[in-house]
């Protein structure tokens, strides 16, 4: 097996020109799948972000009866000690006041209503670690914000992990994490598979145009060197030999491309991580709702790691049928071919 590889890598690097376009083709293909991976997950994590900074939280902490009552926006069942729940919240995180109501907005002529929320200026302007402080009147819910985690997976965890924290110091009260307050949209985002229909297109035109280019690049490869197969073969090279010897010249175009491809995604990602996409110009659609921002990426070694093995076994796939028209040329025939 080392001789054929020794060989399969020469015959490699002699076709440089078809081994670098075939190899280029697969590199761009997987970078851009894992590109378009990576902005996806953005996507997720920013729409968890507007949601966190501009609607909801990353916690709210509120008694079960106003949950239970949530859409009439009750006054009468509020937080019985908020001044205990901010100092429970204010252990290791950021917690606000707040007072939700409903009101109606008039400008003489014509009234809409609007839901409220009554904030505590000094409490929302300061750093809250540390400082409990909270007001004595009537407390709706308390706000709780976490650190920006590195990825979506991990603010869901660690707001999990933190809701089980204060459920158990505050038994009494309702505690969401932005893994419940935000289920609505998680549940469909995990309802449609990851691999959504653009990741899915890419996939398939990387494997269609792939799996052309190699069958191309080994049949060529083949019909040039149809003599040297044949003195191959009088030389003792059985038919499994010429063909694991042309499986393993496309296995080597495919490890050459697969790694490039990841190479290029990761940089790509990386571009995206630490510069991100502004959105804001598309979010110019929505209005007046808060929408836009940053769109970052998010890293995933599982993506890497399918890219760089479903580009190697295409080459491998494609290389069969080239290699078994090979391994079925008759010596002498193959002698004879000028």
């Amino acid at each position: 097996m080392g001789t054929l590889w020794k060989i399969a890598l020469c015959n490699t690097i002699r076709h440089g020109r078809r081994t670098i376009i075939t190899a280029v083709v697969q590199m761009v293909g997987i970078a851009v799948y894992i590109f378009f991976n990576s902005m996806l997950a953005g996507m997720d994590r920013m729409a968890i972000d507007n949601m966190t900074d501009y609607t909801l939280s990353s916690m709210k902490i509120r008694t079960p009866a106003y949950v239970d009552d949530l859409e009439a926006t009750p006054l009468d069942k509020g937080l019985p000690h908020p001044r205990q729940v901010l100092a429970a919240a204010a252990q290791g995180l950021a917690a606000a006041p707040r007072l939700r109501f409903v009101a109606r907005l008039s400008n003489y002529t014509d009234e809409i209503p609007v839901i409220a929320d009554a904030v505590d200026p000094r409490a929302d302007a300061r750093e809250l670690l540390g400082a409990p402080g909270g007001p004595d009147g009537l407390v709706t819910e308390v706000d709780v914000a976490l650190a920006r985690a590195p990825s979506l997976a991990v603010a869901l965890a660690e707001g999990d992990a933190a809701a089980a924290r204060l459920r158990a110091a505050l038994p009494d009260e309702r505690v969401d994490p932005i893994s419940q307050l935000a289920s609505g949209y998680l549940n469909v985002r995990n309802s449609k598979s990851r691999s959504s229909v653009i990741i899915v297109l890419i996939v398939l035109i990387v494997l269609v145009i792939s799996a052309v280019g190699i069958v191309n690049t080994i049949l060529m490869s083949v019909y040039s060197r149809v003599r040297e197969i044949g003195v191959l073969r009088a030389y003792g090279m059985t038919p499994l030999d010429i063909l694991r010897l042309f499986t393993l010249e496309g296995l080597a175009l495919g490890l050459v491309g697969s790694l490039l491809g990841v190479g290029l995604g990761a940089l790509a990602n990386f571009f995206l991580i630490a510069h991100g996409m502004d959105m804001s110009a598309y979010a110019e659609g929505f209005g007046s709702l808060p929408v836009g921002g940053l769109l970052r990426g998010e890293w995933d070694v599982k993506t890497m790691v399918s890219g760089f093995v479903f580009g190697v076994i295409v080459f491998l796939v494609a290389a069969r049928i080239p290699a078994g028209r090979a391994a079925r040329l008759e010596p002498t025939s193959a002698l004879r071919f000028q």
